[in-house]
């Protein structure tokens, strides 16, 4: 399951008024939007997942990379930041899983063009071999 943000929660994230987040949402510019339960006769409050937010160029302040930025120093009493960190993670994770299947795929197809490599080398040697001989026999 995907980590969700509150438009608050989003809007405090991206460094962005709650306003920019609703207008963005009303504009369709969130496709994984959803909405979260009911409380009583109000409708439950729309989630947004991290990724539509950087999809649109916000970018949520816990992932910018500035270079003086000390991980360890993220503020884990902070309930956004570490949700949208937990997020961006669980992203990077699956991405990474993705490039172990490739490259494990890849590793599959080297080691086949190796047996056929090695299989032609051995032909090779044995005809060579026996033509050697034939010479050096002559």
């Amino acid at each position: 399951m995907r980590d969700l943000l509150t438009v608050k929660e989003a809007a405090l994230a991206c460094g962005v008024s709650d306003d920019t987040i609703k207008r963005r949402l009303r504009a369709g510019q969130f496709p994984s939007a959803v909405r979260g339960p009911a409380s009583g006769r109000r409708p439950g409050p729309w989630l947004l997942t991290v990724e539509d937010l950087a999809a649109v160029g916000l970018r949520p302040m816990v992932l910018l990379n500035e270079p003086d930025r000390d991980d360890d120093a993220m503020d884990i009493d902070d309930p956004i930041a570490l949700r949208v960190a937990l997020s961006h993670y669980r992203a990077v994770a699956e991405m990474a899983a993705g490039h172990v299947v490739d490259l494990r795929a890849e590793i599959r197809r080297l080691h086949q063009l190796l047996d056929t490599c090695l299989g032609a080398i051995a032909t090779h040697e044995r005809t060579h071999n026996g033509d050697c001989l034939r010479r050096e026999g002559s």
